[in-house]
């Protein structure tokens, strides 16, 4: 019995021995990588906590006081790396186009200064100009800087009018005289004179230097007519003004409605009637010398006088199509006006079917 129990108790003991060796094999490969997480997790809280990049900027708004419309002005923005660790400038945004951010490099040690140069067109628009640059850094404390660029817009040289209405009818378009002043009383010349298709000339002296000039535009109403709206540009040397500009409008001498026909859901050889009316802008009476079709398409059944127009019965013909051919049509009515005027109508027309245009 004793013998029996002996056995037994070495069994057991032997089991017990083997299965903790078991346990101890399974658990060895988990530790190295425990203490490997352990060790990451160290070193991040280690870098995160040591030496970092710090940009200072002398200043974050920058002036540029009271300048003209137009043209380009330059400032800058000075900065130093006061940190401990390499600062990286990244991307730079501006709140539009009109600022332009010009950096040389990206990357900055400790103590090292930089320049950030900024570019600011003002564009024609007076008044109080306020613009926004965001700065991306690696500056984890100032990882957005934002910058500002203020000026006042004023007009150095007064121009006046700053638009005409200009008239077919009347002696030299009734265009009206123009008066250039400087608001700075800094005197400055003419040097250069253009319009739109050359309808308007003017006469000056680029010798001559004044504070004030009061000016007598020349129209030629012929090209008048072929360019109703444009502007002038007038060069002149003011130190901040290199040029002023008028803007000119004038009525045409006919009008004519509609200045399209466009017919929908035609039916070939299926004639349509159209009305056309030609009126005159500056009330004078007028014949209508001829009237074609370019293509056929279209006829005049009739033709009534008004007073300082005319009302034209307009018949239009859809022409047959086969197959392949495109569904729709086009025409050109031109009518001839005493004078040697022309007034164009396109015609287009779209049969069943037909992608309209």
């Amino acid at each position: 019995m004793r013998r029996y129990l002996l056995v037994s108790m070495v069994l057991i003991i032997s089991s017990v021995l083997v299965f903790q060796g078991g346990c101890a094999a399974e658990v060895k490969p988990g530790k190295p990588a425990a203490a490997a997480a352990a060790t990451a997790e160290t070193k991040k809280v280690a870098d995160s906590n040591g030496p970092q990049p710090k940009i200072v900027f002398e200043k974050i708004v920058y002036d540029f006081g009271t300048i003209a419309p137009g043209g380009k002005h330059t400032g800058e923005f000075k900065f130093k790396n006061k940190g401990k660790a390499l600062l990286r400038v990244g991307k730079i945004n501006a709140s539009c186009g009109c600022t332009v951010p010009k950096l040389a490099k990206e990357e900055y040690v400790p103590g090292e200064s930089g320049t950030l140069k900024v570019e600011f067109s003002p564009g024609k628009t007076l008044g109080e100009s306020k613009k926004t640059l965001t700065v991306a850094t690696n500056d984890k404390e100032n990882a957005n800087v934002t910058l500002t660029v203020t000026a006042n817009v004023v007009i150095k040289v007064e121009c006046k009018p700053e638009s005409m209405n200009l008239s077919l009818k009347e002696a030299n378009a009734g265009c009206p005289k123009i008066t250039l002043r400087s608001i700075d009383n800094k005197p400055f010349s003419i040097t250069g004179f253009k319009s739109t298709g050359d309808c308007v000339t003017l006469d000056f002296n680029p010798a001559v230097q004044n504070t004030q000039f009061v000016l007598m535009p020349k129209v030629d109403v012929d090209k008048l007519q072929k360019n109703l709206n444009g502007h002038l540009e007038i060069g002149i040397t003011h130190p901040e003004c290199s040029s002023v500009s008028v803007s000119y409008s004038a009525m045409p001498r006919f009008n004519v409605n509609p200045p399209s026909i466009v017919v929908f859901d035609a039916k070939p050889e299926n004639p349509v009637k159209k009305q056309v009316v030609i009126i005159s802008n500056y009330g004078e009476n007028f014949e209508i010398e001829t009237v074609t079709s370019q293509k056929g398409i279209l006829k005049v059944l009739s033709q009534e006088r008004g007073n300082a127009r005319w009302t034209l019965d307009v018949e239009v013909t859809p022409p047959a199509f086969g197959e392949g051919k495109p569904r729709m049509f086009t025409d050109l009515l031109t009518i001839g006006i005493s004078g040697g005027h022309k007034l164009e109508v396109t015609t287009r027309g779209f049969y069943p079917g037909a992608k309209k245009q």
